[in-house]
């Protein structure tokens, strides 16, 4: 199983969804984890503590996407009417996204969601880091 920490892109979020210790975690159940690089940066977790926890840093979020069974979010991806970027449409359609993602304030996502046939699982706590809320 893949499982994908793509890097924050919204302008407000400085956190990652995923610290070295959790990935981890997930390395030692066997899972193939890969972190997009500086993913963590703000939250003052470098690519190296990644590697050392066992993920596989990748240069680009289309990398860190592909193939991937499970996203792991803070934040919705950013969709292709918010931005340069679509996140959502790198993620393919039998993954499991985690996250942040806020459905009842943002309807237009959850049919986006729906037409593309991804799994949500909406979190109302992933652990992050104390460090990005100070």
């Amino acid at each position: 199983m893949k499982v994908a920490v793509p890097k924050e892109r919204r302008e407000f979020e400085c956190c990652v969804v995923a610290k070295p210790d959790t990935v981890k975690k997930f390395v030692d159940l066997g899972a193939q984890v890969v972190v997009e690089r500086d993913a963590g940066l703000q939250a003052n977790y470098m690519d190296q503590l990644y590697r050392d926890a066992g993920a596989e840093v990748a240069g680009t979020e289309a990398e860190t996407l592909s193939g991937a069974d499970v996203v792991l979010k803070v934040q919705s991806p950013i969709t292709s009417s918010e931005g340069d970027t679509d996140e959502l449409g790198l993620i393919q359609k039998s993954a499991v996204l985690v996250g942040f993602l806020a459905p009842l304030d943002q309807r237009s996502i959850v049919d986006k969601y729906a037409e593309q046939g991804t799994d949500r699982a909406v979190r109302g706590e992933v652990p992050v880091t104390r460090l990005c809320r100070d």
